[in-house]
């Protein structure tokens, strides 16, 4: 996608300081929204570099917009951990200007998932939205607008904690303004979460079954497989512990308090960003490796290993 405007950079850990071109009109090719890489490349997420103005091809669309245009593209953010870890964090930046001017544009991406549209709505974001298809290779259009804003990108695999926390609290006051957000109480629940596609758990059923064997008479042993963002924001609050495969579901536990252990089934080619998100946000992290488990495959989970991983996380404190 190519965007004519100016352009104001938001730096993440100066958040006082606006980077200004000194144009008038400057264009930028958004290159690093491109899909077809993996995770953990912090090359990528980059500002969007300052190129020479290409040629408007005959049938290119050209989207003209009057007022100021939020970027908030970045690559993988139609995932569900780049887009709430990585993605939307950015927001908090701008969130002020996006409220305080409804003609600002946000430009999300070539489309909206359920997940990714319930969270603008619950920010109270979904009627300054607009979508184009950035990623299709001869359609993207090219944007011209007279300011263009960019909170600075989150490189992927990476979390800004500062940004993560006021997202959090912002997205908890969003709730409790609409009655939706559960009285607070001591963390009581174990958080299981089922995957159903990629590094399902073959033996899921034996995991819940030990752990309420061993743990249900003195905390609730819940299964998480997706759900309402209201809901699952109140289930992750209330969680004294979360287990489950490495996956997206895992990108919950910043609604837990910190402290809260993270207890991962790895893959037996680790992918260290639950580790990350979890030393970022103060929370003990109790993963192992799975023998045989891939990116893709199933896994089968030692439930034995599992409780030895439990208990230390649970410390001595918690009865079994």
């Amino acid at each position: 996608m190519t965007i004519l405007s100016q352009t104001l950079l938001f730096n993440p850990n100066s958040p006082r300081k606006i980077f200004r071109s000194g144009a008038s009109e400057v264009p930028y090719l958004r290159r690093s929204m491109l899909p077809g890489v993996g995770c953990n490349n912090v090359e990528f997420n980059e500002y969007p570099p300052q190129v020479e103005a290409p040629p408007i091809d005959p049938g290119r669309q050209v989207v003209r917009i009057g007022g100021p245009v939020v970027l908030l593209t970045q690559t993988w953010a139609y995932g569900y951990f780049h887009w709430l870890i990585e993605t939307l964090p950015r927001l908090m930046l701008v969130y002020g200007h996006l409220m305080a001017d409804h003609r600002m544009v946000l430009v999300a991406g070539s489309g909206l998932t359920s997940f990714m549209s319930e969270y603008l709505d619950l920010l109270g974001l979904s009627r300054q939205t607009r979508t184009y298809p950035i990623y299709e290779q001869g359609r993207h259009p090219v944007i011209i607008a007279p300011r263009m804003l960019v909170p600075a990108p989150i490189p992927c695999g990476c979390s800004v904690p500062r940004l993560l926390i006021e997202l959090r609290d912002t997205l908890f006051a969003r709730l409790a303004s609409r009655g939706q957000l559960d009285e607070p109480r001591p963390p009581d629940t174990i958080v299981v979460i089922r995957r159903t596609d990629t590094r399902s758990v073959t033996n899921h059923d034996e995991v819940m079954q030990t752990l309420r064997k061993e743990l249900g008479h003195r905390l609730r042993v819940t299964e998480f497989c997706g759900d309402s963002l209201p809901r699952t924001i109140n289930l992750f609050r209330a969680a004294r512990l979360v287990v489950g495969p490495h996956g997206a579901g895992l990108s919950n536990m910043i609604y837990s308090a910190r402290g809260t252990p993270i207890v991962e089934f790895q893959m037996e080619v680790p992918n260290g960003c639950y580790l990350a998100l979890a030393s970022t946000l103060g929370m003990p992290y109790w993963g192992f490796r799975v023998p045989g488990a891939t990116q893709t495959g199933p896994m089968q989970v030692n439930v034995t290993t599992l409780m030895e991983r439990v208990r230390g996380a649970l410390g001595p404190g918690e009865p079994l």
